[in-house]
């Protein structure tokens, strides 16, 4: 068990990015193929999201909160919601990252 701990120590920051593309990877795919999205808006989504994390990682919690809330409703409004709600949970595994990463 003292093993696995080391190992994941050591390698906390090769384990962070590897999340944190397999989340992008997951919401390009499903833009993709499930709301028939193109690529390039997708891509551009997922950069501003993750320059938006990259900015906002040491406001309150709340405000972050917010943020993913006005993504959701702004998904709404454009009839996009469960593809903004996945780029919703990008931004929040991005802060979550960046905390992470940082500590």
């Amino acid at each position: 068990m003292n093993d696995i701990k080391a190992l994941v120590k050591e390698n906390k920051q090769q384990l962070i990015l590897f999340g944190v593309v397999l989340a992008a990877l997951f919401v390009i795919l499903m833009g993709i193929f499930v709301w028939k999205l193109p690529v390039v808006a997708i891509c551009v989504l997922l950069l501003i999201e993750a320059g938006l994390s990259v900015c906002m990682q040491d406001v309150p919690i709340w405000l972050h909160g917010i943020i993913a809330i006005a993504q959701v409703v702004v998904g709404v409004i454009f009839g996009k919601a469960t593809f903004l709600l996945l780029c919703a949970l990008f931004y929040v595994v991005g802060i979550l990252a960046l905390n992470v990463w940082n500590k």
